[in-house]
């Protein structure tokens, strides 16, 4: 899938310079927890057959209803918890809106403002708890809103110093972050930390080498069940965590295809920012994973390969990999994928759909390649914005 990577190249560039910066700071006696190490081999140039038709499943479709007065332009994470249904807009709308199981709008999460409830730029990533509390992240306020299951503030957590850049939840509640910024402390320079839901109790997990321990993309956490997994930028491997113990490192070896792999000197700082930023939007292996989920019964990753997402899924019943940029048969519909148990959940606008509406006009082998219900989204009888549930047989 095609896609702009302006944003993700302005996002490598700054940090890149910022990660060399703090990498000239004395090196720290932060060290990993103990762990075990699992290696997944990918050949990038090697793309697998997509999902056949007889592979999956759409099970529903759950069309979202909205006030007139508020529109939903493009999803930048969903959850689906219980009987609610959390998506997140962060470039448009800035806010969380809240939906029953059938579609039917709720609430929305905070606004923006500057009372200390309020968010000053708006929410960056969220996470629903065991008790169906909500944690949203402000990085610009530099501050967790928490809402109660009924979607009135419970608690503000602000983070001080901290500026955290990237914000996780683990499934005992503990918050998890990384950073850019040197913390000016003596307790060692670290770019992953753990603390309390205060803010407080702070223990440094991952030291601050070089630019392949910082997170530069909005969203470097992913919770599944009761795992959250943090990629590091520019890194190669995963972290998984259980609760707050690291469990295991998952490797992706890209056979020497990795931007690490084969311009190893960006971890040094002899390059100008626009040698760098020349460097990476030139490049055109893997540049970088984008997000991991893991669950009891597949693996997915995202990530970016010649400037186009990829998709790497493990189904851990059937041992099946797939490995390619289209993950289904005939017509893709959906850039972003969430996993819950055997389900891929994606989500599609009105204009999402408008687009695919014009693009099928000149593909229609597609549509005869794909899930009946197809035709119906792009003959209109299913009403945009909705939710697409998939299961992976």
């Amino acid at each position: 899938m095609k896609f702009s990577i302006d944003r993700i190249m302005l996002f490598c560039v700054v940090n890149i310079v910022l990660c060399l910066f703090a990498s000239c700071a004395q090196e720290t006696k932060i060290v990993l927890q103990k762990h075990k190490t699992i290696t997944r081999k990918i050949n990038p140039s090697e793309s697998t057959e997509p999902l056949s038709l007889k592979d999956f499943s759409v099970d529903s479709i759950c069309s979202l209803v909205l006030p007139d007065s508020l529109k939903i332009l493009e999803t930048t994470k969903v959850t689906v918890k219980d009987d609610k249904i959390y998506l997140m807009d962060s470039k448009y709308a800035r806010c969380v809106y809240v939906f029953n199981s059938s579609g039917n709008y709720l609430y929305k999460l905070g606004s923006r403002g500057r009372a200390r409830y309020e968010y000053i730029g708006g929410p960056i990533d969220f996470f629903v708890d065991k008790d169906n509390s909500v944690h949203v992240f402000d990085r610009e306020g530099g501050k967790v809103v928490v809402f109660d299951k009924k979607g009135l503030v419970s608690h503000v957590a602000h983070a001080d110093s901290y500026k955290p850049y990237c914000f996780g939840l683990t499934s005992n509640k503990r918050y998890m972050f990384s950073t850019i910024h040197d913390l000016h402390d003596n307790n060692g320079n670290a770019s992953l930390i753990l603390c309390d839901y205060t803010f407080r109790n702070v223990q440094r997990l991952l030291p601050f080498k070089n630019i392949q321990t910082s997170a530069p993309l909005d969203q470097s956490f992913f919770a599944n069940e009761d795992k959250l997994s943090f990629i590091p930028f520019f890194s190669d491997s995963v972290l998984v965590f259980q609760k707050d113990t690291l469990s295991k490192v998952v490797k992706f070896d890209f056979g020497g295809q990795f931007i690490m792999d084969e311009i190893p000197e960006m971890a040094t700082s002899e390059y100008s920012p626009i040698e760098l930023g020349s460097k990476v939007s030139e490049y055109n292996g893997v540049l970088m994973l984008m997000s991991y989920q893991e669950n009891e019964d597949m693996t997915l990753l995202h990530y970016i390969y010649n400037h186009t997402i990829y998709f790497w899924l493990y189904n851990h019943h059937t041992k099946r990999i797939v490995n390619t940029d289209k993950l289904f048969e005939g017509v893709n519909i959906g850039r972003h994928y969430w996993l819950k148990g055997k389900q891929l959940i994606t989500v599609l606008s009105s204009e999402e759909v408008d687009y695919y509406k014009e693009y099928l006009k000149q593909r229609k082998d597609l549509i005869k390649q794909s899930s009946p219900i197809y035709k119906d989204i792009i003959n209109g009888e299913i009403k945009a914005p909705f939710v697409l549930y998939i299961s992976i047989k």
